[in-house]
């Protein structure tokens, strides 16, 4: 964005500090003009409430007198008028004009006008995650939030930090597909900042003349005071500081009256939800609202006295794959919207096959993908075929995290049919009731199976980067005397119950040798089969199908009933905390979460080439998995009733600031927000006792 200012509005607190106001609008081109302020005018209100609260944003309300109507400053864009106060050149707060606000008095030529504004940080509601990349580390969500929210400075606290010290920010990464939903939307950068807050230790994001903090009370409650700082605009590498402002409420100076003492009561349990977002689907099902009906085709079987009904829709979710046959080779074109199949190659289409003989009243339509080999019996003679190695379907299925005891299983069914007598027609279907196996019958396909830049060669996973991909064969079988064409077949099961794989079932993909991090992609390739026969012309292909399973060979596992981990149920993790109190206190849900049992999870945060186990909290000087060390702040927080004041003091406390009193000996309290009259230099503050 490119603002430039077009109004000004100065004025003077009441200790003699000059304030500016500075109004900018992004792609304004004009001069400023100089406001006159009202009695109340300016005034900020950070966000009260407890400790563990993610974040912490605030809003202003900036008074005007004029006698023109400012009716410019009226936007519908959460970012288009950006308001910043200074003192000299240095920035005390920034924020945006409230979108669909604009209000002024009507009734007298001269009046008061309220600028409704909010701070940076809560514009982040309208911006969302859309990233591509597989995966992406802490510190780069957090900048993106940061930048989009016009922030160039981050403070983020060190006392969460790996097992060795290490910057968790950076070494902690995670799928980013944990940050869409079913549907394909992103997550606004506000949620992801408080998921990321939750994840730390209960930690907390606000703003700070400019800057973004992420704050963790109990640290600073503990005189833990080491934040890495990140300079955004500069891009430079973080650098270690300390943050320490100590004070007395006394010191800064009461100002008015009514300051109150409250007593927050305990809590009695403390309760941490993980929402694992767990792959469910690892391929996509059929996109029902994006796909569009495109033709019908109806043909009858003479012979079996059938009739079947093929539709024809564009998938975006899938590729197929076209073969055109020009002078000198053919040209081979990968599309989401395929054409009718009356030419070499594939399309996605709904079909419905009922007896003629007994018409139903309504038709139930299975998704399938098409295929035409040949164009017709003359083709058998040249060229104009498909190959072996022939794409036929595609899908790429986003970011996918495979862990090392995890087996995949691919299964899908086939289906070979043609027409022996109409080989010119579009798409005739008959099928040879006499034709049978004389003996148990084999046919296959082929598969590739990528993720990264790992492939799966038959057997293992293997490093591939250039040249022809790997590709594995999968078997089908036609057993003695089952009808060789217009029948589905399943591909061949490799599955035991020893290998200790639940019910997986269908071609074995085997654990990989190291986690695998990267979007899949899957493709089906065709195998020469029975060319020779007229009823082989064409392929039918559903019920497509990668599912997973963890490995546990135990003799439990093995020799029991096996009863599939697939409920997808959430971890929670709870603990009492003490019975001389009534509520509970609120759970956490945590959408980034640790993955104790190496499940196929979105929502899992990764390290290095594992998943992140324990981490360390230096204010609670333990080391334990995110999820225990939460509970421990829960507990550490709510375990006994504290003292919450709000008085009215001078400008000067900091969001990281330790605050005592001295008519409460031994009580140490944390700034947990509140409102700021810069013009009167006070806060009505918000302070809780830790």
């Amino acid at each position: 964005m490119s603002y430039t200012t077009k109004y000004t509005v100065p004025f003077q607190s009441v200790s003699g500090i000059d304030y500016e106001v500075f109004i900018d609008v992004d792609g304004y081109e004009g001069t400023s003009t100089e406001l006159i302020g009202g009695g109340d005018v300016f005034v900020t209100d950070i966000e009260t409430g407890d400790v563990l609260l993610p974040v912490r944003s605030g809003s202003a309300t900036l008074q005007v007198f004029g006698s023109d109507y400012l009716q410019d400053l009226y936007t519908s864009n959460p970012q288009e008028i950006r308001v910043r106060l200074m003192k000299g050149s240095e920035l005390m707060w920034l924020g945006y004009m409230t979108p669909d606000t604009f209000s002024q008095d009507f009734s007298r030529p001269e009046f008061i006008y309220e600028i409704e504004c909010v701070e940076a940080l809560s514009t982040l509601k309208y911006k969302k995650f859309a990233e591509t990349t597989a995966t992406i580390t802490f510190i780069q969500l957090i900048k993106n939030a940061a930048s989009l929210a016009g922030y160039n400075e981050l403070y983020l606290n060190a006392s969460v930090c790996g097992t060795m010290g290490e910057n968790i920010y950076e070494t902690a990464y995670i799928s980013c597909g944990n940050f869409y939903d079913e549907l394909g939307e992103g997550m606004s950068y506000y949620e992801i900042l408080e998921d990321i807050a939750k994840y730390l230790v209960c930690s907390t994001f606000t703003a700070h003349n400019g800057c973004l903090y992420l704050l963790d009370y109990s640290a600073i409650r503990n005189s833990v005071n080491g934040y890495y700082k990140y300079d955004i605009a500069a891009g430079t590498a973080a650098e270690s500081v300390t943050l320490q402002n100590g004070t007395t409420t006394h010191t800064l100076g009461y100002r008015g009256t009514g300051a109150t003492l409250t007593r927050i009561p305990g809590k009695n349990k403390a309760v941490v939800n993980c929402s694992l977002y767990e792959v469910e689907n690892i391929l996509p099902e059929f996109d029902d609202e994006q796909s569009v009906f495109t033709i019908m085709r109806p043909f009858e079987d003479l012979v079996k006295k059938e009739k079947k009904i093929i539709r024809y829709y564009n998938q975006p979710k899938y590729l197929f794959y076209q073969y055109d046959y020009v002078t000198g080779g053919r040209v081979i074109t990968e599309q989401t919207a395929p054409v009718e199949v009356n030419n070499i190659g594939s399309a996605f289409v709904r079909t419905a096959t009922y007896s003629t003989k007994d018409v139903p009243s309504s038709l139930s339509f299975d998704n399938a993908v098409l295929v035409q080999k040949y164009i017709n019996t003359t083709g058998l003679n040249n060229d104009e075929r498909l190959l072996v190695g022939d794409k036929l379907f595609g899908v790429k299925s986003g970011t996918i995290i495979l862990n090392t005891n995890t087996y995949l299983s691919v299964s899908f069914d086939i289906m070979r049919f043609g027409n022996m007598s109409f080989p010119d027609m579009y798409l005739p279907y008959q099928s040879n009731p006499s034709e049978k196996a004389a003996s148990d019958t084999f046919f296959n396909a082929r598969i590739i199976l990528k993720i990264g830049n790992y492939y799966y060669n038959q057997n293992s996973w293997v490093l591939h980067t250039t040249g022809k991909p790997p590709q594995s064969i999968v078997g089908f079988t036609v057993k003695k005397d089952q009808y060789l064409f217009g029948e589905y077949y399943t591909n061949d099961n490799m599955f035991t119950y020893e290998i200790g794989a639940g019910d997986l079932n269908g071609f074995r993909v085997m654990p990989p040798p190291v986690m695998l991090v990267g979007e899949l992609e899957f493709y089906i390739c065709y195998e020469a089969a029975v060319d020779d026969s007229p009823y082989d012309k064409y392929w039918q292909i559903r019920n497509i199908k990668i599912d997973h399973a963890i490995q546990n060979t135990s003799e439990t596992a093995i020799y029991d009933e096996w009863v599939k981990d697939g409920s997808k149920n959430d971890l929670i993790y709870e603990n009492e905390i003490s019975d001389n109190y009534i509520e509970e206190a609120d759970e956490v849900d945590l959408k980034i979460c640790t993955n104790p049992d190496y499940k196929l999870a979105l929502s899992s945060v990764l390290s290095g080439s594992s998943y992140m186990g324990n981490i360390q909290s230096l204010s609670l000087g333990k080391t334990d998995i995110a999820e225990n060390l939460i509970l421990e702040k829960i507990i550490s927080t709510f375990s006994e009733p504290r003292f919450k004041i709000n008085p009215t003091i001078s400008i000067g406390l900091k969001p990281y600031s330790v605050v005592t009193d001295e008519g409460l000996n031994g009580v140490t309290f944390v700034n947990c927000g509140g409102e700021t009259d810069w013009k009167m230099d006070s806060t009505q503050t918000n302070l809780i006792q830790l």
